[in-house]
């Protein structure tokens, strides 16, 4: 078990490196208010074999792909992975065979579970590494932060590989949204001192911004790091979180 402080994770210091994210653009002939990735943005995971990506989802493909980018330079690298919402196109799909008193295909159940893109990164890179997933609503990215820092500062490993996924929801979900919906995947490996220094610190909620005008944490944070400031603030559901990057 990974234990830290709650001084230390209010005020947190890390290094990452081998950054690699996908992201879908607004399409401005389909203003649809979500933002998604045609079949011919997907990455072709030209490192695995056919018959490997035969069964893989969109979502499947980014995780796996920014995954593999990042993690390719460590062997047997930890692995915490983060989704909000998970492969939720398989899993609304799954619901409506079940809707219509239909059989469900026990592959696209073992693919719709929540840490199925996880367990096929481990598979295919034959990467035997503890791996963990993680969900917490609009606060994901953020917790899966906090659980790789807490495994590279317990003693548990010196660097851990980070994911994360999300896919605007189907439309049939759109209604609850309360964030930008926009394809995207991000990973990178976190260490105490290899790469660029990040520090995190948690801040009280100063004010709740308007239903879905924010991004999703994870592209804050890529935004972030590709521009040119040194301090950012990403809103999360209880407190805000604050970034500085050493430029």
């Amino acid at each position: 078990m990974c234990r830290v402080s709650k001084d230390a994770i209010s005020s947190m210091l890390f290094a990452i490196k081998h950054i690699n994210y996908l992201r879908a653009e607004p399409d401005p002939i389909k203003d649809s208010g979500a933002c998604l990735l045609d079949k011919k943005q997907l990455p072709d995971l030209q490192w695995l074999k056919p018959m490997q990506k035969r069964r893989l989802s969109a979502f499947n493909k980014m995780t796996l792909h920014c995954a593999y980018e990042a993690g390719k330079h460590d062997d047997e690298i930890p692995v915490v992975f983060s989704s909000r919402h998970g492969d939720l196109h398989k899993t609304s799909a799954l619901l409506n065979t079940l809707a219509q008193n239909e059989c469900l295909s026990p592959t696209a159940f073992s693919m719709s579970v929540h840490n199925a893109s996880a367990g096929l990164l481990s598979i295919f890179t034959e990467n035997r590494a503890a791996s963990n997933t993680i969900s917490a609503g609009r606060d994901s990215f953020v917790m899966v932060l906090i659980d790789a820092y807490a495994r590279i500062n317990s003693g548990v490993c010196d660097k851990v590989l980070v994911v994360h996924c999300d896919q605007a929801m189907p439309n049939d979900y759109l209604c609850f949204q309360d964030e930008q919906q926009i394809d995207h995947a991000l990973a990178f490996v976190m260490s105490k001192d290899e790469g660029v220094m990040v520090s995190m610190n948690s801040l009280p909620q100063l004010k709740k911004e308007e239903k879905e005008s924010h991004l999703p944490q994870s592209l804050a944070f890529v935004d972030f790091l590709l521009s040119d400031l040194s301090k950012t603030t990403i809103p999360g559901i209880y407190n805000d979180w604050q970034f500085e990057v050493e430029r």
